[in-house]
């Protein structure tokens, strides 16, 4: 079993993975979000930038990082866990 990895972005949605065999996971953070105001069911496309994200997992130093998403895209972030967390 390998270790869970949390993600959370700056509006506080998480995101979680279980790293594989060789100690990679994936996550997809969403641009887009469902709102209702009054009853009314609106698809939303998040447009605040910079965007703030924290990977953490247990025993492992955390990465937090900002980015601008103008599109799609890829980013690979990988994290210390050959020294300990910052107490």
């Amino acid at each position: 079993m390998g270790k869970t990895v949390n993600v959370v972005d700056s509006h506080g949605r998480d995101a979680k993975c279980v790293t594989d065999e060789s100690g990679k996971c994936s996550v997809f953070l969403v641009q887009t979000y469902v709102s209702s105001e009054a009853g009314n069911a609106t698809l939303r496309k998040e447009t605040r930038n910079p965007q703030k994200v924290t990977i953490s997992a247990d025993g492992c130093r955390s990465l937090t990082y900002e980015f601008e998403s103008k599109s799609a895209f890829e980013e690979r972030k990988s994290l210390d866990c050959s020294v300990p967390p910052r107490q």
